[in-house]
C-alpha cells in the first residue's frame, strides 16, 4: 500500500516547501545506508523518505497528488488529464459546449480512458505502452573544500531498472492472449447522449493483450536492480541542501521508454569553527598573546591560495578582519564574497617559571578591570512615579 508523503515526511499538508526541505533532511541523514549497514528497515524507509520529498518537492505533483492522491501520479496522468477537459470530458461526463467531434480514432482520450486506464486495472494489463523511467534519488557528502572549489565526483548508484524478461510489464510474456473485451482489437465503441465514442479497451488499455500469469523473473515486479556508475560535476560553492538535477541519468524506460532523472542532494560537513553567512566564509583564526599584542602578519591558506593576514596591534579576542574576495563563490555571476576572521586569542601551553613571572608582569599591564563594563549589565532601574 502506497504511503501519504505528508505523514512519510511528518509534515502537515500545509507545510512549505522550506518545512518540506528541513524534514527530508533530517531524515535523509538519519536513515542514509552508510549510517545504517545491514539494517533492511532503514533501507526502506530510506527509499520512502526519498520518494516523498520527491512528491512535495514538485510543484506539479504536489498539486496532483492533493488532487488526485496516488493515482494523481501515476505516468501520464497530467497529460491525460488535461487532454480530457480540452476534448470535452468533465469529471460528470461530456459537454457538447466544450468538445464537437462526434467520433474520435483510437489514439484519442476520452474521460473513460482517464478513469479506466489510469484509477483501474492491473499492472500486467498495461499492455505494451512506452513509458518514461523513474526519477532517481542520491545523497552526496561533500567537505568545505570540495564545495567551494567544484569539479567531479564519482557516484555509485543502485537503481531498478525494467526486468529484461518481461520489459518492465511484470507479466509472463508466454502468458499473453487476446484481450476477451475488445477481441483483441484493443479499441472499444460506446454512445453517450448519442454520440458515438471509440476509445481504448479499458480492460488491455488499447494493447489488445492481457497477461494471465506474473513474469517469473521479476515476481511481477517489473523491475530489475542495476548498478551503475557515472561521474558528478559539482559546480563551486555548492551549498548544503542543494539538489543537483542531471538528465537522462535515473533509472531505465519501459518498451525504450526515455530514463529519469537523477536529483543528487548536496550534504555539507562544515569543519569545527567555519560557518557561511550568504556568500561570506566566516572562520575563527586563533592568534597568540604576543601577536594580538604587537601586531604580526599570519599566513592562511585557502582553497584557492596562500594569503598573509595582518592582525592590529592592541587585538583583542572576537575582533573581526575582513579579507575581500575569498569567500565562497556566488551563484549566478562571477566573483566570491569576502573571508571574515574572528579573532581568537590563545594563551600559552607552558606553565615553567619564566612563562609565570612574565603573565605577572602582563597582568600589571592592565590599567582597568576587562569586567569593569559588565557590573552594571543585570541591574534593576528602579523607577518612582508620583501619585
Amino acid at each position: 500500500m502506497q504511503k501519504d508523503p505528508y505523514e512519510v515526511l511528518g509534515v502537515g499538508r500545509t507545510a512549505s516547501d522550506d518545512e518540506i526541505k528541513k524534514a527530508y533532511r533530517r531524515l535523509a541523514k538519519k536513515l542514509h545506508p552508510d549510517r545504517n549497514p545491514g539494517d533492511r528497515t532503514a533501507e526502506e524507509r530510506f527509499k520512502e523518505v526519498g520518494l516523498a520529498f520527491e512528491i512535495l518537492s514538485d510543484s506539479k505533483k504536489r498539486s496532483l497528488y492533493d488532487r488526485f492522491g496516488h493515482d494523481g501520479l501515476r505516468e501520464g496522468f497530467e497529460a491525460a488529464y488535461e487532454r480530457s477537459q480540452q476534448a470535452g470530458w468533465g469529471e460528470s461526463g461530456w459537454h457538447p459546449e466544450r468538445g464537437t467531434d462526434a467520433e474520435a480514432d483510437a489514439g484519442s482520450f476520452g474521460f473513460g480512458d482517464l478513469f479506466g486506464d489510469l484509477f483501474g486495472g492491473a499492472r500486467q494489463s498495461r499492455g505494451s505502452a512506452v513509458e518514461r523511467g523513474a526519477d532517481v534519488r542520491a545523497d552526496l557528502d561533500l567537505g568545505l573544500a570540495e564545495a567551494l572549489v567544484g569539479g567531479e565526483h564519482s557516484l555509485r548508484l543502485r537503481v531498478e531498472g525494467p526486468c529484461p524478461a518481461c520489459e518492465g510489464d511484470g507479466a509472463d510474456p508466454a502468458s499473453l492472449a487476446a484481450c476477451p473485451a475488445c477481441g483483441g482489437s484493443g479499441k472499444r465503441q460506446a454512445t453517450t447522449a448519442g454520440l458515438r465514442i471509440r476509445q481504448r479497451c479499458p480492460r488491455c488499455h488499447g494493447a489488445g493483450r492481457i497477461a494471465t500469469r506474473p513474469c517469473g523473473t521479476c515476481d511481477g515486479t517489473g523491475t530489475h536492480p542495476v548498478e551503475r556508475r557515472l561521474k558528478v560535476r559539482i559546480p563551486a560553492g555548492a551549498r548544503d541542501g542543494d539538489t543537483l538535477r542531471l538528465r537522462g541519468q535515473g533509472a531505465p524506460g519501459r518498451k525504450s521508454g526515455p530514463p529519469g532523472d537523477l536529483r543528487v542532494t548536496v550534504h555539507l560537513s562544515m569543519p569545527s569553527g567555519v560557518s557561511i553567512d550568504g556568500d561570506d566564509l566566516v572562520l575563527r583564526l586563533p592568534v597568540t598573546v604576543p601577536e594580538a599584542f604587537e601586531g604580526s602578519r599570519v599566513p592562511l591558506r585557502t582553497p584557492w591560495s596562500e594569503i598573509q593576514v595582518t592582525i592590529p596591534k592592541r587585538s583583542n579576542g572576537g575582533t573581526r578582519l575582513r579579507v575581500p574576495g575569498h569567500g565562497v563563490p556566488r551563484r549566478g555571476s562571477k566573483g566570491r564574497g569576502d573571508l571574515l576572521l574572528d579573532l581568537v586569542v590563545v594563551v600559552p601551553d607552558a606553565a615553567d617559571a619564566d612563562t609565570i613571572q612574565n603573565v605577572e608582569r602582563l597582568r600589571r599591564g592592565y590599567r582597568n578591570d576587562p569586567r569593569e563594563a559588565l557590573g552594571h549589565l543585570f541591574e534593576t532601574t528602579r523607577r518612582t512615579t508620583d501619585s
